[in-house]
């Protein structure tokens, strides 16, 4: 099963890229196994996991939330602005 990665801001800065794709080889994947992908291909996110938030096609969802083939996983650092 494939999914796409987006990284955003500091996120993007830290993995040099701003999306990536992943192939991940459990049965029945949640986004806890993508996020642990993510983590161990990019170890400098390490920082910043506590306050990552993670959206799965455009929503903001739980870890325990299941993933479909194709679905497009967003890492999202804390925001600032106005």
């Amino acid at each position: 099963m494939h999914i796409t990665v987006l990284y955003f801001a500091q996120a993007a800065t830290l993995c040099e890229a701003k999306s990536e794709r992943f192939e991940l080889k459990t049965a029945a994947p949640r986004l806890l196994d993508a996020v642990q992908h993510v983590m161990d291909a990019h170890p400098s996110l390490k920082r910043l996991e506590s306050s990552l938030q993670w959206a799965v096609d455009e929503s903001i969802v739980g870890l325990e939330s299941p993933l479909r083939d194709g679905a497009t996983v967003a890492v999202m650092p804390p925001f600032s602005g106005g």
